[in-house]
């Protein structure tokens, strides 16, 4: 089974991806913040801040890249695809993430692979 990312390329497992997201809410704060983001594709998956890329904003989460982000900001969050169910852009992925070991599911249309930060 083949799963296609969000501008065609085929995302395999052991990919590096950056999945791609609305930042709906955040629980604490500085880099350990658990951050909810809402994908392109509806799905939702919970991060720590430092597994994120953002714009750099007056928020309480700080990213990767040492930056404090918000609410309804664009994220990029950073893992590696473990697992894969079903094909094409909808397919299934699993990912671990990068900074916080925690794996997400999410749909493979979501992602860009390579990474892209």
């Amino acid at each position: 089974m083949t799963a296609i990312g969000k501008v065609g390329q085929v995302v395999n497992v052991g990919d590096e991806v950056t999945v791609l997201g609305i930042v709906t809410a955040i629980s604490g704060a500085g880099s350990k913040a658990l951050v909810t983001v809402s994908t392109q594709a509806g799905d939702t998956v919970t991060a720590q801040a430092n597994d994120c890329y953002a714009p750099q904003t007056d928020g309480p989460a700080i990213s990767h890249a040492g930056k404090g982000f918000s609410i309804g900001d664009p994220v990029s969050v950073m893992g590696i695809v473990t697992a894969i169910a079903g094909s094409g852009q909808t397919a299934k992925l699993t990912t671990v993430l990068k900074a916080s070991a925690a794996p997400v599911v999410h749909k493979a249309l979501t992602v860009y692979s390579p990474r892209r930060d």
